[in-house]
């Protein structure tokens, strides 16, 4: 199908939006893009129409740390990243209800960082996706090396924030990497930090051990989400607040959490 020239009317259908409920709309969508919504069943020409019978019709979730999907790495060499690999991720995300998503890549070598950014970002251009690939997160690989911080990471490719190397990642991704999570205690980190803020660059912090007084400088300079916190951390974290102070004390602090049982207990999920 040709989707430059697809449209599509959803109607019969409760609408969300961020002010009410419209019961009985239309929602109308062109080349994967919402165009235009109204109440009762507006008439459209050459579109193809689907009744929701009465059914919810809401804006898709927005995941920014997606790690892989569907048997689908976006980070492990030996996965063969394709572009026929991050298509069927991203339609089994459009199942779940994702539309829209960061593919998250983790620390590795900077040759499969380079190629598998490389692959992303001419998926991102994919027209058949309409879009849900916006830009994507770097976890990594400036984190802290030590156990309990650096989680699943291998540490033989945790290294200390490197401006020039990251440079050729961004270049890589087409300039699309949109957030990075690094560990803000480890040399070079906070200047790392002014730079990203000054590149439209999301900073989160996460696999870190910094203390509340490294936090607060990172946040100054322009950190604001703490990723997937309170997961693995090392089982003795001391007095300081550290990790949690982004969250639970600064105004601005945002939280994610990878809600899985695996590394996470069900009483925060």
């Amino acid at each position: 199908m040709d989707t430059k020239s697809r449209v599509i009317k959803l109607y019969n259908g409760s609408i969300v939006t961020t002010t009410t409920i419209i019961k009985n709309g239309t929602v109308i969508v062109r080349n994967g893009i919402i165009e235009a919504l109204s109440e009762g069943n507006m008439k459209v020409t050459g579109a193809t129409e689907i009744d929701v019978k009465g059914k919810y019709i809401g804006p898709g979730l927005i995941d920014n740390q997606v790690n892989g999907f569907a048997g689908i790495s976006f980070s492990l060499g030996g996965s063969q990243l394709s572009e026929g690999g991050i298509e069927i991720a991203t339609r089994e995300l459009w199942k779940k209800g994702v539309t829209t998503y960061l593919p998250t890549l983790t620390t590795n070598s900077q040759e499969i960082l380079v190629k598998n950014l490389t692959q992303l970002a001419k998926s991102a251009d994919n027209i058949e996706l309409m879009g849900s690939i916006p830009g994507f997160h770097l976890e990594g690989p400036y984190i802290n090396p030590e156990d309990g911080y650096c989680g699943a990471h291998p540490k033989r490719f945790v290294r200390l924030p490197d401006w020039n190397e990251f440079m050729e990642l961004y270049k890589a991704s087409g300039q699309k990497i949109l957030q990075i999570t690094l560990a803000p205690e480890m040399n070079g980190a906070l200047d790392f930090i002014s730079k990203c803020n000054q590149h439209g660059i999301v900073v989160a912090l996460g696999h870190h051990n910094a203390s509340a007084e490294i936090v607060t400088e990172a946040v100054n300079r322009g950190a604001i989400i703490a990723t997937h916190f309170g997961n693995g951390v090392a089982n003795m974290i001391g007095l300081s607040p550290g990790g949690a102070m982004l969250t639970f004390t600064e105004p601005s602090g945002r939280f994610s959490q990878a809600c899985c049982l695996a590394v996470l207990s069900d009483v925060p999920v």
